[in-house]
């Protein structure tokens, strides 16, 4: 899932779409990625706009969406754990 190659092209599109893009204008805020960006990235994802199968206006809320980006945190330091303690670096190849 975290490897999808949409996320990065969300990521790049968002942050370092032009030349004055945060990503740019900031880097050192992106690189590594950290895992709240990506927490984000895939809770934006997770909206559902097309829950019906038809597409319909979802706004995006905090208040809503707050447990969704806290999940994906946990899954993703979860998995940060996992990695460093089995010397796996796959978490951080995706970073």
């Amino acid at each position: 899932m975290y490897k999808q190659p949409l996320i990065a092209k969300i990521i790049a599109l968002q942050w370092f779409g032009n030349k004055k893009a945060v990503g740019i204008c900031y880097p050192q805020y992106f690189n590594p990625l950290t895992v709240q960006l990506l927490a984000f990235v895939l809770t934006a994802c997770a909206i559902r706009e097309w829950e019906t199968s038809e597409h319909r206006v979802v706004a995006f809320q905090g208040v809503k969406y707050g447990n969704v980006y806290k999940q994906h945190v946990q899954n993703l330091e979860n998995w940060r754990q996992y990695n460093e303690a089995t010397g796996d670096n796959t978490l951080e190849r995706v970073l």
